[in-house]
Order: C-alpha cells, then structure tokens, then sequence
C-alpha cells in the first residue's frame, strides 16, 4: 500500500534530533550546519554517505531506513509530478520482457 506524501528524512531527522541544535548535529557529523539543514529543511536529499553518518550517530537506526524513507519521498513526488513524470516516461518502451530472450 502507497504511503500518503510521505515525509522527507529530514522531517525524521529533526524527531530523533531531539533538544539536539543544527550547529551541535553538523558538527558532531562532521558536515556544514548548511547542508545539514538543507536536509532538514527538505531541500536536499539523503545520500548513501549521510544515511552511514546518520546510522553512526543515531544507533537506532540504519543507513538502509534513511534511505527508504528518501527513496519513498522521492518516488511518490515523481508519481504525482504529472510533467516531471510524463518527461521522464516518454520514450520509454512499455513491457519490455518479451524483447528479452526467455532463457535468461
């Protein structure tokens, strides 16, 4: 089942942040507190290298969970993005399986 919009990582971020600053949290990654809330803030993705960082510093979680959760978020905004997806489908060749040899 498709998740409502689900949210950005960076929403998740700022619950498990706790009383946690921006400064405080970009240091203790060791990143800019400007990339660090770009995330938050939802203007910037979570890459695999931040998902480790994140995992590293909040042991409840895994590198694999922050990236479902951006990889969720980024999947149903390009599903309901009606101009970005019709460009990005356009020539795109539907049902490709009976182009492939059946024994592969």
């Amino acid at each position: 089942m498709e998740m409502y919009d689900p949210p950005h990582p960076g929403e998740m971020l700022q619950d498990f942040m706790g009383d946690l600053t921006v400064t405080q949290l970009a240091s203790d990654l060791g990143i800019t507190r400007a990339s660090l809330s770009k995330i938050i803030n939802g203007r910037s993705s979570v890459s695999p290298e931040m998902a480790l960082r994140l995992e590293k510093a909040f042991p409840c979680t895994t590198a694999d969970m922050w990236l479902t959760w951006q990889a969720n978020y980024d999947l149903w905004h390009l599903r309901h993005d009606e101009n970005k997806l019709a460009s990005l489908l356009n020539h795109v060749k539907a049902n490709v399986t009976n182009l492939v040899p059946a024994n592969l």
